[in-house]
């Protein structure tokens, strides 16, 4: 049985803004022609798995850190039950392309 009412699919979750937070405390922000890529893996709000490439050890390990210790608010991905990956572009604050 129904209730009523319209549903509506969710839009896929977009990472939530408390991730650039986090990578700041890093020295990092998001940029499309960054070095470091980072992956993070998810299944509902839940984090899976961070994976790092490139850039300086003490960034990656500071960022998948940092990227471990979020928690995603409750309505990230809610109602997709797969696992999704969103790739991250990442360099240094001093080195960013200026927006």
């Amino acid at each position: 049985m129904g209730g009523r009412g319209e549903w509506k699919e969710p839009k896929r979750g977009e990472l939530p803004p408390e991730i650039d937070t986090a990578l700041s405390s890093c020295g990092l922000v998001r940029d499309p022609g960054g070095a470091l890529h980072a992956t993070l893996e998810t299944e509902g709000e839940e984090i899976l798995d961070v994976r790092m490439e490139g850039g300086e050890a003490e960034q990656r390990r500071c960022a998948v850190e940092a990227l471990w210790d979020l928690s995603l608010p409750a309505e990230f991905n809610h109602l997709t039950f797969k696992r999704l990956e969103y790739p991250l572009a990442l360099s240094p604050k001093s080195a960013a392309a200026p927006k």
